[in-house]
């Protein structure tokens, strides 16, 4: 009988082939498509001065059933839960809804999470990246908060159905920057932290995005002004920032466009949000932007996810 030969291996070699597994498990869990390209070069593509970009809807035949009806049913619900059962199991109803309103919520949360996995081209799953989304009815006149990897919207503040949706967008832009497009780097960035612990490597993409504007954390940069953000609210942190540029960017697009052909600084903000979707967004065009080319160029949202569309 011949000798197996078994080949040795020493303590040395071994724990390099388990760090060689773990950053290649790391890096294919990053979904990123410009194979070939810099992850910070996706960044520096102009995007604004591209006019001739076809606007993508990803359709889900079974949200435009639902939502194209004038009522809801519990089957409606249950139907909608089936097909998209790992969306389900992530949203929390913590309060008493009727099947019209709890329908609508879950058919929106469902087409956000989709759509966001099928254009974002950076960085890991939404839907992984997200624990639990809770949809209750509080006294509290806060609107939405992101805690950890939890979101939460108090529907008891919305106006208005669209609202509801553009802080689902506003509340999952905190969840990209946080959680999504994190970074390899075992190295921590110590000028931007998370309420004071460094938890951003330092190859983190999201520090590009905050650097635009911001030294640090709670530093705005000395040169920056209140028409560099987004809205008023964006200038509170760097991480509302994002969320409110990432919401202006996928649902207001006309009005980005035309505060960043005007700014140099929303004009970089336009093209980080773009090159995380790969220039796909949802709405161009607002009612408002008419009113809004009337005014003066400095004026700025307070909350774009106010905006009426």
């Amino acid at each position: 009988m011949p000798t197996k030969i078994i080949p040795k291996i020493s303590l040395v070699d071994f724990i390099k082939l388990i760090w060689a597994v773990i950053i290649l498990y790391l890096a294919l869990s990053f979904k990123i498509t410009h194979v070939g390209e810099n992850v910070l070069d996706l960044f520096k593509k102009d995007y604004l001065s591209w006019e001739d970009h076809q606007i993508y809807y990803v359709e889900n035949p079974n949200i435009h059933e639902i939502t194209s009806r004038p009522w809801y049913s519990q089957s409606d619900f249950d139907n909608l839960c089936d097909e998209n059962k790992k969306i389900c199991k992530k949203i929390n109803f913590k309060s008493s809804y009727d099947s019209l309103r709890k329908t609508y919520y879950l058919s929106g949360a469902v087409y956000i999470i989709w759509w966001m996995d099928g254009y974002m081209v950076l960085g890991r799953s939404i839907l992984k990246s997200f624990d639990i989304v809770s949809v209750q009815k509080e006294k509290s006149t806060k609107r939405a908060r992101t805690k950890g990897d939890d979101v939460f919207v108090n529907t008891n503040t919305i106006s208005y159905d669209w609202e509801f949706l553009q802080l689902l967008w506003h509340e999952f832009g905190h969840i990209i920057d946080l959680y999504s497009i994190k970074w390899l780097s075992a190295k921590k960035n110590k000028y931007f932290t998370e309420f004071e612990k460094s938890v951003f490597a330092i190859d983190d993409p999201s520090i590009e995005f905050y650097e635009i504007s911001r030294d640090g954390e709670k530093i705005r940069s000395s040169w920056s002004k209140p028409e560099d953000f987004c809205s008023w609210y964006g200038m509170y942190d760097p991480f509302e920032d994002f969320a409110e540029c990432n919401n202006l960017y996928l649902n207001h697009n006309a009005i980005f466009k035309l505060f960043a052909k005007a700014n140099p600084i929303l004009k970089n903000k336009y093209n980080f949000l773009a090159s995380i979707y790969d220039w796909n967004y949802l709405n161009k065009d607002s009612k408002m932007l008419a009113t809004i080319k009337q005014k003066i160029a400095s004026w700025r949202p307070w909350d774009t996810t106010k905006i009426r569309n």
